[in-house]
């Protein structure tokens, strides 16, 4: 079994790059993007993957080219350039909850959220401790209660 502690993402770029990672060592990448770090200090149980075990096991269906597009897809949603996309938001005229979570190591949600947030007037933002970007697989009945009271202030 391996399990991590710290991935530093440039690091790991290089190894995919260079072609010198493992399949294991890729899906931890993953867990710790999905998770965050702060929940893997809680539920250490959850970065450890087997050796042998493989990519396309952990993810049936997904092509090799679809896995680098949602990669990529994440990557340009970090809140770099937000030119305009923000501003329709702001039009929308209805009720709007962000939730992210605050410990992602690899994508920004909680960044973007702010962004997306401070955009559309009376929006709600909440932040959640020790989760990545798999807060409602992480905290399921948190974000339920979060939507549930959201959806109570809602006319």
């Amino acid at each position: 079994m391996i399990a991590m502690s710290v991935i530093y993402v440039e690091y790991i770029q290089l190894e995919l790059f260079l072609g010198t990672i493992r399949n294991a060592e890729i899906l931890i990448i993953y867990v710790f993007a999905s998770l965050g770090s702060g929940w893997i200090k809680l539920h250490p149980e959850s970065a450890v993957i087997p050796e042998n075990m493989t990519i396309a096991a952990a993810k049936p269906g997904l092509s090799p080219e679809m896995m680098n597009n949602q990669n990529n897809l994440g990557l340009a949603w970090e809140a770099t350039n937000w030119s305009g996309v923000c501003d329709d938001l702001a039009k929308i005229g209805k009720p709007l909850i962000v939730i992210a979570g605050m410990d992602d190591i690899y994508y920004n949600p909680y960044e973007n959220a702010l962004v997306i947030a401070n955009k559309v007037p009376g929006a709600w933002l909440v932040q959640i401790k020790d989760a990545g970007h798999a807060v409602p697989d992480q905290y399921p009945d948190e974000v339920g209660d979060i939507i549930n009271t959201f959806l109570s202030t809602v006319k």
